[in-house]
């Protein structure tokens, strides 16, 4: 996800822990949202993030799939907390912030 993307979802993660000092039900529900939409986000982001690194070590396409998807079903904070490190490190090298201009992504 691009870089200016990427910094409004770790804002809307931020958000979301309003839903810890609020009694307000709308509130709560609306960080809560936030939250979720942020939360997977950063972890589709780490799926994709491991499977670059699982093909890069040469796993076939079954066991790509299957270790994916027991990750997401059963520990789902770990492709999210590797979203947010592939988003702020970009292991992968797919984006060269250095040489863009801020026009580049006019809509975010």
């Amino acid at each position: 996800m691009p870089t200016p993307l990427g910094i409004s979802m770790a804002v809307l993660l931020l958000l979301s822990a309003a839903q810890l000092f609020t009694t307000n039900a709308t509130v709560a529900l609306a960080a809560s949202l936030l939250g979720s939409v942020a939360f997977w986000s950063f972890a589709v982001q780490g799926v994709s993030a491991q499977n670059f690194a699982m093909l890069r070590a040469g796993a076939t396409r079954g066991r790509r799939w299957f270790l994916s998807i027991l990750m997401v079903l059963f520990v789902p904070i770990l492709p999210m907390f590797a979203g947010c490190v592939d988003q702020i490190r970009d292991p992968r090298g797919l984006r060269d912030d250095r040489h863009r201009k801020d026009d580049d992504f006019p809509d975010f």
